[in-house]
């Protein structure tokens, strides 16, 4: 019944979907939030709330524009039920600006299918790419992903590996000459290692019931992605092996955070909403994604009244 009703790409579904990622935010406030409630602190939620909610957009854009999916809503819905296990991921401002300039950088990359305007893709990319690490420095291991998508583009120009770093430079130059200027205004930009990094302890049991159906979900549809990638054009078979190696650096930049707060958990979600959505457009197992999307959604009903 859900995956009949998201195959197709409907105004009603955006409704839907705007309404989920506002109970995901009702339900961040009024069970994680620490802050004490005032305008100030309430202007910092409703920016969360508005980046997170442009994260989707963009999403929806990307996988449309490089025909990652079929013409569903499943990406959004799985984006949006990740978003309902881990509310959690509204509270901090960096990791969601972090993630959204990831989403942009890694769309850059996606579009290179069409062999056009490389230079300026790849310039791009290394300019998102680094501005994300501003927000969340181990977001500078997402710059692994042009090296991979560079081994498969069809035309090997030695420039086309320069490029991106001209990118990084480009913004590196202009934040520190601003840190030359008003050094206090910027906090340490080192990185720093803690040997505590491999440490969950501040999962509770509720998260780890969400961490468990999170990679039981990953494990299920990567074996489907992965297996039905050779099925797909030659030309656009780049960009879905793209997915799945952004998707084993991301939880590489998940797991390997200092601080665990879950909201490093958002890093996942996108490559885990492409993979998930074409696991939900096959028609052969209907069945068995309607019982885990029930069970995604009982999930979360448990998860927040306990």
């Amino acid at each position: 019944m859900i995956t009949s009703f998201f195959n197709k790409s409907k105004p009603n579904n955006y409704i839907i979907i705007f309404f989920l990622v506002l109970l995901g935010f009702i339900i961040a406030i009024f069970k994680y939030n620490t802050l004490p409630f005032n305008t100030f602190n309430s202007l910092k939620l409703i920016f969360n709330f508005g980046l997170t909610y442009l994260s989707i957009f963009v999403l929806n854009f990307v996988v449309k524009r490089n025909s990652l999916t079929k013409e569903n809503t499943y990406a959004v819905l799985v984006y949006c039920i990740a978003l309902l296990l881990f509310p959690q991921v509204f509270l901090n401002v960096k990791i969601i600006i972090s993630n959204l300039f990831i989403i942009l950088a890694l769309r850059r990359l996606l579009s290179l299918s069409s062999q056009k305007n490389t230079i300026k893709k790849l310039f791009d990319f290394g300019v998102l790419i680094t501005i994300a690490a501003l927000f969340n420095h181990w977001a500078i291991c997402g710059f692994a992903f042009v090296f991979f998508t560079l081994l498969y583009y069809p035309e090997k120009r030695f420039n086309y590996w320069i490029i991106p770093f001209l990118g990084v430079l480009s913004v590196s130059t202009i934040v520190y000459t601003f840190y030359l200027y008003f050094p206090e205004r910027f906090p340490d930009l080192d990185f720093i290692l803690y040997y505590s990094w491999l440490s969950f302890t501040t999962y509770n049991w509720q998260i780890n019931l969400a961490v468990i159906l999170l990679l039981l979900f990953s494990l299920y549809g990567l074996l489907f992605y992965i297996s039905g990638i050779q099925k797909k054009k030659r030309i656009k078979q780049p960009a879905f092996y793209l997915v799945v190696f952004s998707f084993l650096i991301l939880i590489f930049i998940s797991v390997i955070q200092p601080l665990k707060t879950v909201s490093e958990l958002l890093f996942v979600f996108m490559p885990l909403a492409i993979v998930g959505a074409n696991v939900l457009e096959s028609k052969r197992l209907k069945l068995i994604n309607e019982i885990f999307l029930f069970i995604c959604f009982i999930s979360v009903i448990v998860i927040t009244l306990i």
